[in-house]
């Protein structure tokens, strides 16, 4: 009964957390772009006019360029594979 009530807890705790974070990322993301500009693409738009360089990838720069920035980049969007889930579990 405590270790069922100590999870049921937790886990409301994890979707208050949860609520709160996606509340602010909507207000960062989605209200504050059009209290002060207008539309979150005139956030860009301001952006790209002040700051051009900002929204670009040089390419064949030093280091890590463009291609290890895509893979990068796909490789978090990307959901693991089953096994590799159910292995993180187990650990």
């Amino acid at each position: 009964m405590v270790f069922t009530t100590g999870i049921r807890g937790t886990a409301w705790a994890s979707v208050a957390k949860d609520t709160l974070v996606l509340l602010g990322v909507i207000f960062a993301g989605i209200f504050l772009p059009i209290h002060f500009f207008g539309s979150p693409a005139n956030v860009i738009t301001k952006v790209l006019a002040v700051q051009p360089n900002w929204m670009t990838l040089s390419p064949g720069s030093q280091g890590l360029g463009t291609t290890w920035f895509v893979c990068a980049v796909v490789s978090l969007l990307t959901p693991a594979p089953a096994a590799e889930r159910e292995a993180s579990v187990a650990a």
